[in-house]
């Protein structure tokens, strides 16, 4: 019998981590949908414990955008800054489609009311996400 060897594995030329198949973390459509999913909850807490949209619904939109520019993969970090003022504008008009009665201008001018009122969770949901992202932009500029 005629002894067998194993192929040989090729040799890295640099040591470090083998490279993967892409990068991880959260794609575009990933931030969409975790971004409106943590959203998402956040507002029915709100509506069925009464009194409209508030703090639970503007809380959960700030943690839903942390958490999607911690997640992002470092080359859709941008979608990160992007993606939550759309989410709550869709969100706005959700909530005014589900408890909103009267007409198109009617509801409107509810989202309007609501923009307004919960305008401070909107900036500090999309300023956290746009600090979080420079910062992570910074580390991989010094890293890589």
């Amino acid at each position: 019998m005629s002894a067998v060897s194993a192929p040989e594995r090729p040799t890295r030329s640099r040591p470090g981590p083998a490279r993967t198949h892409g990068s991880p973390g959260l794609t575009v459509p990933g931030v969409v949908v975790v971004g409106l999913a943590i959203s998402l909850v956040g507002l029915l807490l709100d509506l069925f414990t009464g009194g409209g949209l508030g703090w639970l619904f503007g809380g959960f939109f700030v943690l839903g955008s942390a958490y999607t520019a911690l997640q992002v993969r470092q080359r859709d970090l941008l979608a990160a800054v992007i993606v939550p003022p759309l989410v709550f504008a869709v969100l706005l008009l959700v909530a005014s489609a589900l408890t909103g009665s009267g007409g198109l201008t009617t509801r409107l001018a509810d989202v309007a009311v609501d923009l307004v009122g919960l305008g401070p969770f909107l900036w500090a949901g999309t300023g956290l996400a746009a600090v979080i992202v420079l910062v992570r932009h910074r580390r991989a500029r010094r890293t890589g």
